[in-house]
């Protein structure tokens, strides 16, 4: 009996060991003081988000930027209180509960959007549209202020995030239009900070300085004389942020269109009298009633605790909304906005808004908040909300329009993070005419930005989308000129574009094994790398010139302002012309392989003189490259190196016992606060959040996989508790200030690449498997798991498990390869080749083979056969 005592014991003992080896853990503790999340739908055109504190937020602007003009709380009257806990329903489920606490009250709050029913989403019978927006409906109701007498539209606003405004406005053929623009500035005062310039067809284009020309919020029009000049039917209106722009974020207020001889006078205009007289009256940022897009409704559903309790609806708008007293229903522009139940019993203005009392000792309260314009007869009654919560718990337990389940770790929190982020990915995609693209946020960085979809498409091509990553990939075809060149962000060049549109073409071609696509749009890739030449032969004009034999000056973005030659553009095209040339030879395209191939070589050529010429130490020692080319300044060295996280992550060219590899890493290594280098983009001395995956997998690729998984919690610690990231932040003892567009996606797709590559890394001549997992994941009853991954040498599924016990362990693989006899790639997949498993994890977590062997460093595995390896500790 004692003896059976002992063992037990220590058995007891050893799954207690087990269970808490776990060094790593992520508590959120570097969170951001404030953020927001999304509660939308997939490829939603409303991108309705929650704070902290519960309440529904709309109408983000062209400055001051993430900022909601309008938010929807509950609360209490007289009582201050402060969120005591957040969080979601489940990871796939955007339904958001906060919990708020105040003296002796406390409020429940359950945040989600409403399933749209038929009568919301079925199509309009009309005419067709007069006018139709291009690049997406960027926009915000109610964000100007104009003073004086103004029509109406001037409140509204259609606004350009870095990129241009573009109008097409129905005519009859070869006809001449007046076209009238209005605007009204109510963030910018410095002249210059809104430099515009207008391209109307038929029209000399025009510079306006919209702050130089009027005070803030003022509304001022311009006229114009427009024709049809290419016989198609439309006039052509375009809107570019100018060259000499301080914010490249334009906008527009209202559009007007009147006969080519009609007699108006902008002060005719811009108070509305000419309005009536006008072939065409555009309200610009109204793009819901445009393009009749479909009703949205959101809910705050509140479950209110304490003693003589008054709950109060309070609306921080900039709105002009309107109280009726009969329905207890708020309305903006004769519109029902806000309804409750039970009905609020009075409204009043308040210094920020509205605030809606309700009867005193109100326990539940029941809120819907209304967008759109397919208004049906009862749309203000308030349905039963419990329903409702029930109707979208099951709408997104079902919605299949994103991967799930394709990737399973042992840690919860991290678990929650990787599906909270692609259900947010999904969010905030949008279809944008016609096509859905993916984007890096939902307010500021709502729009196509290439080098961050790269990481988007790869994330969701990885875990099986493929439909989704060919479409997004061929929404960059437009973007494409007839030189080859592809531009997406005004008006700055970003040199990496080109290359990394090529990256994407090819990156989607092998991970789907789709060789037929690549050879149908194969012409594009060969204009896109005669672009790429040609920019680079332009450097080799001036033998004297800093940038002689790289690549030219362009906007480099991620925390260097401003046009100057640059190291991550000449990374991109190296890694660009690598993918290229590997594209050829697949293709058997061997006179294109070779001509690149020896231009990758010159490249590489210049880039080492120079490179030799530009590194620099910092204070201890380490050797790095600046990012700017011959740069003079006296930065921190860690500005902007995710340069070279990326080139080490992607390409091939530079050697990981390079010394400015090395040295970069370490000076990024000492720049560390709360796990993660500072300064490294734009916000000096703020954590590059979204850069960070990067900076781990960097790492990973360099062999430091114990400092990979340590770089991942330290960036998961900085997510919030509902699985979203700032895109930059202050460190907690300094501010709690953050930077760019929340929650940013661009962090998500970083960390879900650098967790992948943890368990099924695909750069080298083989898969690595399980070679970055770290051991305390290896604890009694974890699973590691990843199903069907799209690699590009072909299909891999594995599952790495560890008994209730914790004493055994067990490891299963399958593979399929591509290995059509012409591939360039079966030479990996074929039968002398083979998959690479890992067990320096399991190896220190304690594990040996079944019969007491030590266990391999890797074990290879052919193509197509199954490997189940048993083990134990």
């Amino acid at each position: 009996m004692k003896q059976a005592t002992i063992l037990i014991l220590t058995s007891l003992s050893f799954i207690s060991t087990a269970a808490h080896a776990q060094k790593r853990s992520i508590d959120h503790r570097y969170a951001p003081a404030y953020f927001h999340t999304l509660i939308c739908f997939v490829d939603d055109w409303q991108k309705t988000m929650v704070n902290e504190q519960g309440a529904l937020l709309y109408d983000f602007g062209p400055g001051p930027y993430v900022r909601p003009n309008t938010a929807i709380s509950i609360e209490m009257k007289n009582v201050k209180v402060q969120s005591i806990s957040q969080r979601l329903e489940h990871a796939d489920i955007p339904i958001v509960i906060t919990e708020l606490s105040g003296d002796s009250a406390k409020i429940i709050l359950e945040s989600f959007a409403l399933v749209p029913k038929p009568s919301d989403t079925t199509p309009i019978k009309a005419a067709p549209l007069p006018v139709r927006r291009l690049l997406g409906f960027n926009g915000a109701l109610a964000w100007a202020r104009p003073e004086g007498k103004a029509d109406p539209a001037f409140r509204n606003v259609a606004w350009g995030p870095n990129r241009p405004l573009i109008y097409k406005v129905k005519v009859a053929r070869g006809s001449r239009k007046k076209i009238a623009l209005g605007f009204c500035e109510s963030y910018r005062t410095t002249a210059g900070a809104r430099a515009t310039e207008v391209h109307i067809e038929g029209s000399t284009p025009r510079s306006l300085d919209l702050v130089a020309d009027a005070k803030r919020n003022q509304a001022q029009v311009f006229l114009f004389d427009g024709k049809d000049e290419d016989n198609d039917g439309e006039l052509h209106v375009e809107l570019r942020p100018s060259s000499k722009v301080g914010d490249p974020n334009i906008f527009l207020n209202a559009l007007w269109m009147f006969r080519p001889d009609a007699r108006v006078t902008t002060e005719e205009i811009m108070t509305g009298k000419a309005s009536k007289k006008a072939e065409l009256y555009l309200d610009c940022g109204v793009e819901p009633e445009l393009h009749r897009l479909p009703t949205r409704i959101d809910a705050l559903h509140a479950t209110i605790s304490g003693t003589d309790v008054t709950p109060v609806i309070r609306i921080r708008t900039q709105r002009d909304l309107s109280f009726d007293a009969k329905s207890g229903v708020l309305l903006f522009e004769g519109r029902p906005f806000v309804a409750s139940n039970p009905r609020a019993l009075s409204g009043r203005r308040t210094d920020t808004g509205w605030e809606l009392e309700l009867a005193v000792g109100t326990s539940t309260v029941q809120l819907i908040a209304i967008s759109g314009y397919r208004l049906s007869k009862n749309i203000a009654v308030v349905p039963d909300l419990q329903k409702e919560r029930i109707r979208a718990r099951e709408f997104w337990v079902n919605e299949q329009r994103y991967p799930r389940n394709r990737i399973q770790v042992p840690d919860q929190q991290l678990q929650l993070l990787l599906d909270a982020g692609m259900r947010t990915l999904y969010q905030c995609r949008e279809v944008v005419d016609g096509v859905a693209q993916f984007q890096p946020g939902s307010t500021v960085y709502r729009g196509l930005w290439i080098q961050d979809a790269l990481y988007d498409i790869d994330g969701v091509l990885m875990e099986g989308d493929t439909v989704s990553a060919r479409i997004a990939t061929e929404g960059l075809f437009r973007y494409q000129d007839n030189t080859g060149k592809v531009k997406v962000i005004w008006p700055v060049d970003i040199q990496r574009d080109t290359p990394n549109f090529i990256w994407a073409l090819v990156r989607y071609a092998r991970l789907a094994g789709n060789r037929e696509w690549l050879r149908n749009h194969w012409p594009k890739i060969v204009a896109a790398m005669r672009y790429i030449q040609e920019r680079r032969k332009s450097t080799l004009a001036d033998p004297q010139a800093t940038y002689y034999g790289l690549m030219p000056p362009g906007f480099v973005d991620g925390g260097i302002s401003g046009i100057t030659a640059d190291y991550s553009s000449v990374y991109w095209v190296l890694i660009s012309t690598e993918r290229a040339v590997e594209a050829a030879e697949w293709l058997g395209k061997t006179a294109e392989a070779q001509e690149w191939s020896t231009f990758y070589q010159e490249l590489l050529s210049s880039y080492r003189s120079a490179a030799a010429r530009d590194t620099r130490k910092d204070p201890y020692g380490n050797r790095y490259l600046p990012v700017k080319v011959a740069d003079t300044t006296h930065d921190v060295p860690q500005r902007a190196q995710w340069v070279l996280c990326e080139a080490v992550n992607l390409g091939s060219f530079l050697s990981l016992s390079d010394p400015i590899v090395k040295g970069t890493l370490s000076v990024l290594d000492s720049s560390c606060v709360q796990g993660l280098p500072i300064s490294f983009g734009w916000l000096t001395g703020g954590i590059g959040v979204w850069f960070a995956p990067l900076y781990g997998l960097a790492h990973y690729m360099s062999g430091n996989v114990e400092k990979a998984a340590d770089v991942l919690y330290a960036f998961a610690n900085h997510a919030t508790p509902l699985g979203a990231w700032a895109e930059e932040q202050m460190p907690k003892t300094v501010s709690t200030r953050t930077t760019g567009d929340f929650p940013t996606n661009s962090a998500y797709a970083g960390m879900l690449k650098l967790v992948i590559s943890l368990i099924a890394d695909d750069k080298g001549a083989s898969v690595d498997v399980l070679r970055g997992i770290p051991a305390d994941w290896l604890f009694a009853g974890s699973v590691i798991r990843v199903n069907d991954l799209l690699t590009k040498f072909g299909r891999v599924s594995v599952k790495a498990s560890v008994s209730d016990d914790g004493r055994t362990g067990s490891i299963v693989l399958s593979s399929v390869g591509y290995g059509d006899t012409d591939d360039s790639m079966a030479q990996y997949t074929d039968q002398g080749n083979a998959l690479e498993v890992c067990l320096n994890a399991f190896r220190q977590a304690g594990f040996k083979m079944r019969d007491g062997s030590s266990l391999q460093d890797r074990v290879k595995v052919r193509w197509g056969q199954k490997l189940e390896l048993q083990l134990t500790r």
